[in-house]
Parts: structure tokens; sequence; C-alpha cells
């Protein structure tokens, strides 16, 4: 059942933009933590890039949540692109 989480989270989320409904990045940032628990990177890279598409600014969180993921992962390459992206945002 706790790994249906993420799966569940995702769902829900397309299905608010679906309908029109405009995601914060709040629900954005629970969204990508159902996604890190799982250990689904790349999912949690095509949300950051949807998010940016949806002109919603990334916060620390979204970040952390990122870099872990991608560290989880092994995507060591990945976890330091996104610091660095941090860091020129200078959050």
């Amino acid at each position: 059942k706790a790994g249906s989480t993420w799966q569940l989270a995702l769902n829900l989320f397309q299905e608010m933009r679906s309908c029109l409904l405009h995601p914060d990045v709040l629900c954005c940032n629970a969204v990508l933590s159902a996604l890190e628990q799982n250990q689904k990177w790349t999912q949690v890279l095509a949300l950051i890039h949807m998010m940016g598409l949806d002109d919603l600014m990334p916060d620390s969180t979204t970040y952390v949540l990122a870099i872990s993921t991608c560290g989880k992962n092994g995507r060591w390459d990945l976890a330091v692109m996104l610091l660095h992206e941090m860091k020129s945002m200078k959050l």
C-alpha cells in the first residue's frame, strides 16, 4: 500500500491539472515528497520541469527533495546540477 502512495499523489496532481486547477508549490512539494520516499527520480525531474512550464518557482524544499531522490538513486551528477541550480537561485 505504501508503495502506491506516490502513484496516487501523481495521479491526483495530473487530475488537478486536467481540470484546469493550478497546483501551487506546496502541492508540488507534497507530490515530490511521495516520489522521493519511493526513489522515483525521473518523475521528480519531470515534475520540476512541469513546474517551470506552469511558472511555479521551486523553493528550497523542492530542491532538497529532488537532490535527495537523485542521491538515493546514485545520480550524483544530477544532484550536483540541482545543487548548483539551487545556489544560483539563492535558495
